[in-house]
């Protein structure tokens, strides 16, 4: 580039990563191929290092448009263009294509994300699967001593009602820790119809005892 921007050579690997052929010579650089993203902190750049004629080591990333409107991702170093009395004429840049690198580093971040997310959901199940077997344990004392709790009362006690509905509801629990295990083992699940009309009764006296009695139903 010369001290203007304007494009003064171009290698072989830069028309092929360009995408053009030699016409492209005497464009401003920044004005034709640098994103618009990058356009205006990069002239600036050049602008300060021509000025100040201090080069220093770091390494610019720059992303590019080329002729057939593909982004692409340059990591460049320059050095200062002499003519033969000894003064700056401009910069030449050099470096490589990263494209594919970034890609490849996304995709691994992607693969990488999955990963955990498999992880943390088979962290999920694992979890599941021991609470499950927990309160099932639990369920089986409730079931037991409320059976063994009937068996000392007369069948027509209004707590031979109660402890019906526990053993009922404790049931209905059981079969809650068998769809958490199978969730957590991955199971495969016997699909089939459902009443909704028969859950709602066998959970409408649930119901009504969490309402507050004030509430009229």
């Amino acid at each position: 580039l010369d001290i203007e921007g304007n494009i003064q050579y171009l290698n072989k690997s830069a028309l092929e990563i360009l995408k053009c052929d030699s016409s492209v010579i005497g464009e401003n650089w920044f004005s034709t191929f640098v994103s618009p993203s990058d356009r205006e902190a990069l002239r600036e750049n050049f602008q300060e290092i021509i000025s100040e004629k201090n080069i220093t080591d770091v390494e610019n990333i720059v992303h590019i448009l080329n002729s057939e409107n593909e982004e692409k991702t340059l990591i460049l170093r320059h050095a200062f263009v002499y003519n033969d009395d000894g003064m700056i004429k401009g910069l030449i840049y050099s470096g490589m294509d990263i494209t594919n690198k970034i890609q490849i580093e996304k995709e691994r971040q992607i693969v990488e994300e999955k990963i955990r997310h498999t992880q943390q959901l088979e962290s999920v199940g694992i979890l599941t699967k021991g609470i499950a077997h927990d309160l099932n344990n639990l369920l089986v004392g409730i079931i037991g001593n409320a059976d063994l709790a009937m068996t000392e009362i007369t069948p027509d006690s209004t707590a031979s009602y109660y402890l019906k509905e526990i053993v009922r509801i404790s049931k209905e629990l059981s079969h809650l820790t068998q769809e958490l295990l199978t969730y957590a083992c991955k199971e495969k699940t016997l699909v089939k119809p459902i009443s909704l009309t028969t859950i709602i009764k066998n959970i409408s006296d649930l119901i009504e005892l969490s309402i507050p009695k004030k509430i009229i139903m």
